[in-house]
């Protein structure tokens, strides 16, 4: 999550902790658990296949408006690299 977010999505300090600092590109490759079952069948075992992993993006920008596009774009380039 990005600190500057932090005061827009928690009223108080005490809600919310940060456990770690690091940079974007330390993620990028790394698998998750999605929230949802939906697509599952897409996931990899391979290194750098299937849905549910990190991939880079050059559009970094913290506006809340914003969000939406850096998810669009995260999906995109998964379903890309997916189907290819």
């Amino acid at each position: 999550m990005l600190e500057d977010r932090l005061a827009a999505l928690f009223k108080k300090e005490e809600e919310y902790a940060i456990l770690e600092k690091m940079k974007g590109s330390t993620l990028v490759g790394r698998k998750y658990q999605p929230l949802f079952p939906y697509f599952q069948h897409l996931k990899s075992d391979q290194p750098d296949q299937g849905a549910f992993r990190i991939v880079r993006s050059v559009c970094i920008i913290t506006l809340s408006v914003c969000m939406v596009c850096l998810l669009s774009q995260l999906l995109l380039a998964t379903v890309r690299s997916v189907y290819q």
